[in-house]
């Protein structure tokens, strides 16, 4: 019996205590654009969803085609909604903080995505953004078709270079 004790201590000191086991998300095999965290049950990495290009492509890609303060005339805009991505890493929570490569960050209301039609987009007119460009991913809203999103509160939201979602 003291033998059973100390082998049950053993493997119970030797489990991470707090700490999240990744889910059934694969591994980016490229380079990482965008990082989910926080409220979430899939990740590939302890509490984190790393992902690639092509891991947001598979989720499905939509298109927006709007007009923009930063931008001149309409932009095709290309990416993935993002209640699809909160779905899809089974988020929950009231709000996402997204956060920039700069580290400028927002609070965003995670009911602004169920029915705004928001993507994260990776191209704009059919060019993949890069940093210099606010990419490799910006949230952008159809301002154009919901007017209600055409606002200084939804402008803020609409971060560039963005790198971090922390859904909370």
């Amino acid at each position: 019996m003291k033998r059973f004790i100390v082998f049950l201590t053993a493997i119970l000191l030797a489990m991470p205590i707090g700490r999240t086991v990744a889910g059934d998300l694969a591994a980016p095999t490229g380079p990482v654009i965008i990082e989910v965290r926080g409220h979430i049950t899939q990740t590939n990495q302890e509490g984190v969803a790393r992902l690639d290009l092509p891991m947001l492509q598979a989720i499905g890609m939509d298109v927006v085609t709007t007009q923009t303060p930063w931008t001149e005339g309409k932009v095709r805009f290309e990416g993935v909604r993002v209640k699809a991505l909160i779905d899809r890493l089974g988020g929950s929570g009231t709000h996402l903080l997204a956060r920039a490569l700069n580290d400028y960050q927002v609070d965003i209301p995670l009911e602004d995505f169920r029915d705004s039609g928001a993507i994260l987009a990776v191209s704009a007119d059919g060019k993949r953004l890069t940093a210099r460009d606010k990419g490799p991913v910006w949230l952008i809203y159809p301002f154009d078709d919901r007017p209600d999103l055409n606002n200084p509160i939804h402008f803020d939201r609409a971060i560039w270079q963005l790198k971090t979602i922390e859904i909370q």
